[in-house]
């Protein structure tokens, strides 16, 4: 099957027509629907200038050239058609309007209005120089259809017409044959017969100048050398002088185009130099043979140095980047919400107290944000003590996964789930080289959950402002209405520290920045391009509606388990288990599986000590999530810890253990002084006690005391005691009477009584008590045995002796 030949009908002219295959570029001078011939000429866009041209205008066969613009047609000959010339003369010698420029006023007029140029009074003079005038004496007005610029395409009658209006108009015939030529070749307008002067001087190029070009100075004697290479490698050395930094970089080290000029005037343009003996400068002779000028180096800079390099050079890169650079391009990039997750963290700008604690400024708390990029939502948040590090961040996205009822739910706080539908996790995590720089930690969330993690260059906030910009239009929704605000001045002379007004803990912080989510969700973003459909919908483009509308055009990301994510990216320890229960943080959690109950009782009966795995939360220690045992089991706090301690940080726990510490510690500083003097009165009691001893012992012929009765003596101090609370029991007047007897005579007959009783009444089986404390029976006659004859006495008559002693003393 034959291939259908595509093959156009016509041309017009001003069309432009290119080699298929090839560099030449032709523009159509004459042509027309029933012409036999259509004239041509080569437009020589590559020429460098003017005197390397040579084209004239050239006809082809009309049928001829419409083949050649078919699509089949032999590859050496094929041509296809161009929309425009390859330059605009017009746009080309227009000027910027904040550039510079030294053309005469002349030039920049025929740039404005191109009639006025000579070019353009050749050419209508060419054309119409045989014609006739009109009546009011002025030239017939040009025309390229007319018979007069026909005979200028044909060769055999354009030499002889322009040598006639040479010989009228008295110009040479290469300037009328320069001026045709570049009339045809840039498009037959009064713009392409103007003169090329824009691009004339060879701009751009270096040259090797024997002599200085231009006027000589009038308040100086030398002027400027001629830029030769010489010159051109002093320059450069200045300007590099000129932009580096010797000690700091600064406005203030910034050298000046002076200084740079005698730097290199004292280093290589030195012809005579004499030094005192501190080998300081006291006389220098320049070498007038090459003079360098501030503003020859000031043209050198901005002729070879771009305005990025210049200031760039002069403020820094980060600088330039941050403040200078041009806004080219669009930040927002994400397809729909849940593809890109902004994540940063900020201190707070609010000082907390305690929640148990309340008379204790704790600290300005950390907050993580998780801001979607496609709709600016607020997804996530944090609020911890801890300083800004990967496991906070990681606790803010677990967060912006979670749904966000049950979450508002257990700040107090009810919604419904259209208020705050963000609960899904994103494609792509987007930090600042802080947070999320970190690389071994970073192996769980690629590798289970496959989220791709990016970071912006350092010191580049202005790539990341749909983050930085929520930390300063959030907290404004609270920074008016809370108290214990730090001010830009806050911490000025005189001023009064903002802690002094400090009243929110940390869970009453979360309550309201919850408050403040959904506000934000709900408000207008100034500067968001608004779909058209959102339009039509009569919606505004606030974060929650951009957010709805996203997810029903092209929502992304995906749901995971909560449970599942937070023990992959949570932050574990080994803990050990005693006999309280799992043993964290200085606290103790229930053990949840009888398992580890009898790990308890075999750390109490055996010490044998067992190490588990957990994952914790820094910002709430009422639970931990145990590890190893299958899924993650939660472990609430153990009962022997005190129920106000419940939902405390690490940091309120450690501040709380802190001040127990001092205050136990206080308290035994204090009672220092009273047990010293407890010990020392007890030592005084004892010295008293062995000097009374010592001396009975010396009286009584002994040298030590006597413990063979000490069973025996034992019961007569219970009968003494018993007999003295008999005593005590009696009614007033029997007290009374008693008082007016001696209680030394009543005593006497209570010992004699006792003594009666023991001597006549049957033993006693009494239980007795060896020398270890063991007890053992003795038998019934011990009580019978008499006393060893020989003046010695009996145990009995030991215990009378005592006993008189004792009332004595009583008496006494």
């Amino acid at each position: 099957m034959l291939m259908k030949t595509a093959c156009p009908t016509e041309v017009a002219v001003g069309e432009v027509l290119k080699e298929r295959y090839g560099d030449h570029i032709y523009i159509v001078l004459k042509t027309g629907r029933n012409s036999r011939w259509t004239h041509l000429i080569d437009i020589e866009h590559r020429a460098e200038s003017a005197a390397h041209r040579r084209a004239l205008p050239f006809k082809l066969k009309t049928d001829e050239l419409l083949l050649r613009l078919s699509t089949n047609c032999a590859r050496e000959v094929a041509l296809e058609k161009l929309p425009k010339l390859p330059t605009n003369v017009s746009a080309r010698r227009c000027m910027l309007p904040f550039v510079l420029s030294r053309r005469s006023e002349r030039y920049k007029e025929i740039a404005r209005d191109p009639t006025q140029s000579k070019g353009w009074q050749r050419i209508v003079g060419l054309l119409t120089f045989d014609q006739p005038r009109k009546e009011e004496g002025k030239q017939p007005e040009p025309s390229i259809y007319g018979d007069t610029f026909e005979a200028l395409l044909h060769k055999e009658t354009r030499r002889k017409r322009i040598l006639r209006y040479c010989e009228v108009s008295g110009i040479s015939e290469d300037t009328v044959y320069r001026t045709f030529r570049r009339y045809c070749q840039q498009g037959m307008t009064p713009a392409a017969a103007a003169d090329d002067y824009d691009r004339s001087g060879g701009r751009d190029e270096q040259r090797d100048w024997k002599r200085r070009p231009g006027r000589d100075p009038k308040r100086r004697k030398l002027g400027a050398s001629a830029r030769n290479q010489e010159v051109r490698r002093l320059l450069e050395l200045a300007a590099d002088y000129y932009f580096a930094f010797q000690y700091s970089k600064g406005k203030r080290s910034q050298k000046t185009l002076k200084q740079a000029v005698s730097w290199i005037q004292t280093t290589f343009l030195k012809d005579r130099v004499v030094y005192n003996e501190k080998m300081e400068m006291v006389e220098l002779r320049l070498d007038r043979r090459v003079v360098i000028t501030v503003r020859q180096l000031q043209y050198y800079i901005y002729r070879n140095y771009s305005y990025e390099e210049r200031r760039i050079h002069k403020v820094g890169l980060r600088q330039y980047l941050l403040h200078e650079r041009p806004l080219t391009g669009r930040l927002r990039t994400s397809r729909g919400p849940g593809e890109r997750f902004h994540i940063d963290a900020t201190i707070l700008d609010i000082y907390l107290v305690g929640q148990v604690l309340r008379t204790k400024v704790i600290s300005r708390p950390v907050l993580y944000l998780v801001i979607d990029d496609y709709s600016a939502m607020l997804v996530g948040f944090y609020l911890t003590f801890d300083p800004p590090c990967w496991d906070g961040a990681m606790m803010a996205l677990a967060n912006a996964i979670s749904p966000k009822v049950p979450f508002c739910r257990s700040l107090g706080v009810d919604i419904r789930e259209d208020q705050w539908p963000a609960s899904r996790l994103c494609e792509t995590l987007y930090a600042d080289q802080g947070e999320v720089s970190s690389v071994h930690k970073a192996h769980p969330l690629i590798t289970y959950f496959r989220v791709e993690i990016s970071n912006a260059p350092a010191f580049r906030p202005d790539l990341r402002s749909v983050m930085e910009r929520r930390f300063g239009i959030i907290p404004a929704i609270w920074n008016s209405l809370v108290p214990g605000i730090v001010e830009k001045g806050s911490f000025d002379r005189g001023i009064e520290h903002p802690a002094y007004h400090a009243a929110l803990n940390i869970q009453e912080m979360r309550r309201v920045i919850c408050y403040a989510a959904l506000s934000y969700n709900n408000r207008l973003i100034r500067g968001y391009p608004t779909p058209p459909e959102m339009v039509d919908r009569e919606l505004a483009p606030t974060p929650l509606n951009l957010w709805k509308y996203g997810t029903e055009v092209n929502g992304c990301g995906r749901h995971v388990d909560v449970a599942d994510f937070q023990a992959k990216v949570m932050p574990t320890t080994t803990v050990p288990i005693d006999g309280k229960g799992i043993l964290h943080n200085g606290v103790h959690y229930a053990c949840p599986t009888l398992s580890l109950v009898e790990r308890q009782a075999m750390f109490r009966g055996q010490k044998i000590e067992t190490n588990v795995e957990i994952g914790y939360d820094s910002a709430d220690n009422s639970s931990i999530q145990l590890h190893g045992l299958g899924e993650p089991i939660s472990c609430p706090l153990s009962d022997h810890e005190i129920k106000k301690l419940h939902g405390l940080t690490y940091l309120e726990q450690k501040l709380y253990k802190e001040l127990d510490a001092t205050n136990r510690g206080m308290t035994e500083e204090a009672s220092e002084p009273e047990r010293a003097m407890t010990d020392y009165n007890i030592s005084k009691i004892a010295k008293d006690a062995v000097s009374k001893t010592s001396a009975a012992l010396r009286d009584a012929g002994m040298t030590r005391p006597d413990i063979s009765d000490m069973d025996e003596m034992r019961h007569i101090e219970q009968s003494a005691e018993s007999a003295l609370r008999t005593a005590d029991g009696c009614s007033k007047k029997a007290r009374r009477t008693t008082r007016r007897n001696k209680i030394g005579a009543s005593f006497k007959k209570l010992i004699k009584k006792v003594q009666q009783g023991v001597s006549l009444e049957d033993p006693i089986p009494q239980e007795l008590y060896d020398e270890e404390g063991d007890a053992y029976e003795d038998s019934e006659s011990r009580g019978n045995v008499t006393s060893v004859e020989g003046g010695r006495m009996t145990a009995k008559d030991l215990r009378e002796k005592r006993a008189r002693e004792l009332l004595a003393a009583m008496d006494a």
